[in-house]
């Protein structure tokens, strides 16, 4: 009985691409919001230190790819029939690429100015190989 309420519906590769990007931002954000909050705060540590976890080997915001991630899975999952993309949803995932690019980058330069460029290197101020 419960199979022929669901027999009508089935998912697309679009759909099951949607779940899993959208799984895959939930996992590596929360992972890397637990790792922040697990960091050692100012009364216990004299001073911070650059993030060390396989999220941030390539990027200093890892989170906020994450978010971006979400959002365009969101995106794709909302698509009405026959696009590929809910435009609205799409506007939303703009507005925090851009809301969060602009706080990436000033994170960066937080980080340069207080270790230093060389311990930045070249790590991306969110996307890697994007920004």
């Amino acid at each position: 009985m419960l199979q022929g309420r669901f027999a009508a519906y089935h998912l697309s590769a679009l759909n099951m691409l949607s779940i899993s990007l959208f799984v895959t931002g939930s996992v590596i954000q929360h992972q890397t919001h637990t790792f922040l909050y697990s960091l050692p705060k100012p009364p216990q540590v004299p001073t911070y230190s650059l993030p060390e976890h396989m999220y941030f080997q390539h990027t200093l915001t890892p989170h906020y790819a994450a978010e971006c991630l979400i959002y365009f899975a969101l995106a794709l999952l909302a698509a009405p029939s026959g696009y590929w993309i809910n435009r609205t949803v799409f506007a939303g995932l703009l507005f925090v690429v851009v809301n969060l690019g602009i706080t990436a980058k000033g994170t960066k330069e937080s980080y340069v100015a207080r270790f230093g460029r060389n311990a930045v290197g070249d790590k991306a101020c969110m996307i890697p190989g994007v920004w």
